[in-house]
């Protein structure tokens, strides 16, 4: 049977959905449950606007609505899948808009990095999922000049609600004017990032008052207090940097190219690395958010069932453990 372009896709995002789904499922599913005790997510109105007016706030909304969903540590998995899912789904999108050959190894690239380096909110995943909505649909406007003007709104309004992804934007709509290697289009990207640097000086100087990091990054992405992860940078910058590659690869045979022994070669590596991340890739305080849910539920022989199994490997487990003899005897 021919493996065409399609099956190969096909079966290689099927692929990457399970061993995503598998991952967070095994290895993150407490810990999220965890974090969404932290959240206090208000329906209501006054909460919403209080979000709203700071700089990603709307993101920082939307990510807290979703979180609300980690209650049921069953659904991690599946959200955090889809999510990235939707992500990688749209990059392709772009890619094909840019008139660009799709690599899935390239495009898998961003996920992996969040697998590596979860975060702590989901809110920089929502934020890069609606800002690539945002860029597909900019592309789809045919009239140069009006492409352009919608273009500069839309990075400013993305700054307000996604903040920081307004940089995202900007370069993706650099790359996407740029494919067709106008000098103009170039010269009004630089345009565009330069706005986007400008962008967060003049909310300062006529709306906010925060922070100057807050201004430019948002609080809600990270911890506030702590210095901005070296994670934080690389999610959002494997994105351009993946196009480069794309465009300066986009003629080798190997980017383009689809046979049988080299789509088998990609799945296999493909799965090494779900079955290392999945082995590999749990938290060290993994059995402690997961005893933690066993405390809030009540299920005290689990905790019991669970040490005896596995050991007591630190000092939480002992903790949890004698808590739990203390309701079973």
């Amino acid at each position: 049977m021919q493996l065409t372009a399609f099956k190969y896709k096909v079966y290689s995002l099927l692929l990457f959905a399970v061993s995503l789904y598998l991952y967070f499922d095994i290895n993150y599913k407490y810990y999220y449950h965890f974090m969404e005790q932290y959240v206090l997510f208000l329906y209501k109105k006054s909460y919403f606007l209080d979000l709203l007016v700071l700089p990603g706030g709307f993101n920082e909304y939307m990510a807290e609505f979703i979180i609300q969903f980690f209650y049921y540590p069953s659904m991690v998995g599946m959200i955090l899948s889809f999510l990235i899912m939707g992500i990688t789904f749209l990059f392709i999108i772009f890619i094909k808009r840019c008139k660009l050959p799709v690599f899935l190894p390239f495009v898998f690239i961003p996920a992996i990095i969040f697998c590596i380096f979860p975060f702590e909110s989901i809110a920089i995943l929502t934020a890069i999922i609606m800002t690539f909505g945002i860029a597909w649909g900019y592309t789809l406007i045919s009239h140069k000049w009006v492409r352009y003007t919608v273009g500069t709104l839309l990075i400013g309004i993305v700054y307000f609600l996604l903040a920081p992804a307004h940089f995202l934007l900007a370069v993706l709509i650099l790359v996407y004017e740029w494919a067709p290697f106008s000098v103009k289009a170039a010269l009004t990207g630089v345009l565009w990032i330069l706005f986007c640097f400008l962008l967060p000086s003049m909310a300062l100087r006529f709306l906010y008052v925060i922070p100057l990091r807050e201004a430019y990054f948002s609080k809600f992405l990270f911890h506030p207090e702590q210095p901005v992860p070296f994670s934080f940078y690389l999610v959002w910058i494997s994105f351009p940097v993946i196009l480069f590659f794309t465009w300066l690869l986009r003629r080798q045979d190997f980017i383009t190219g689809i046979n049988r022994k080299k789509s088998i070669a990609e799945w296999g590596c493909l799965v090494m690395l779900s079955i290392i991340g999945i082995v590999y890739g749990k938290t060290t305080l993994h059995n402690a958010y997961k005893y933690d849910y066993y405390v809030r539920t009540g299920q005290w022989e689990q905790i019991v069932q669970q040490t005896s199994f596995g050991g007591i490997k630190d000092i939480n487990a002992l903790v949890y453990l004698n808590l739990a003899l203390s309701y079973t005897g």
